[in-house]
């Protein structure tokens, strides 16, 4: 602080955080107000040399849907570095995250991200990859967004995708093992 900027790491235990989506715009907790990066860019010069969450959760909801919706991700594990709204505090203002989970209480969710947050069009690199994920788990979202449902079946999901300053190369590649449904 005696030299004009704060310098830390945080630390989560057991965070939970939910995202709502609802017909109405009073109700839904899906998005983040802009210009956030601008903000937070002016207040005092910080850096978080590391931000970790340790067994988190996180719930993607939708009660306007039939049937409803709550997609969760638990054993949310991340390890985030870099995260400063200065560059007199670090030589570069991009971010990196290494995040892992399980979603829906079932499947297997790592992914490694590199992101410059104040880039003022999206600058950043992803891989992430899903595996062993049972098709039953995803009945819910299935039914209440494509009127589908599943009744055997892995899901395995691979992306590598990569954007500078807005352009985007990369790859999503679902694969379904064993599918069945109706």
């Amino acid at each position: 602080l005696f030299d004009g900027a704060f310098v830390g790491n945080i630390d989560f235990f057991e965070p939970k955080m939910n995202f709502v989506n609802a017909p109405s715009k009073e109700n839904s907790q899906v998005g983040v107000d802009k210009p956030w990066p601008q903000k937070i860019k002016q207040l005092f010069p910080l850096r978080i040399n590391r931000f970790t969450v340790r067994n988190g959760e996180v719930h993607y909801r939708d009660f306007s849907k039939r049937p409803n919706v709550d997609l969760i991700f638990d054993r949310v594990q991340m390890v985030a570095t870099n995260l400063t709204n200065s560059k007199k505090l670090s030589k570069t203002m991009v971010a990196e995250l290494q995040i892992e989970g399980r979603p829906l209480r079932a499947g297997d969710f790592r992914a490694r991200v590199a992101l410059n947050p104040y880039a003022e069009e999206p600058t950043f690199t992803l891989r992430s990859e899903v595996s062993e994920l049972p098709l039953v788990k995803l009945n819910d979202f299935a039914k209440a967004y494509a009127g589908i449902t599943f009744e055997t079946g892995t899901l395995k999901l691979a992306t590598e995708m990569t954007s500078d300053q807005g352009r985007f190369n990369g790859y999503v590649e679902p694969v379904l093992d064993h599918a069945g449904g109706q």
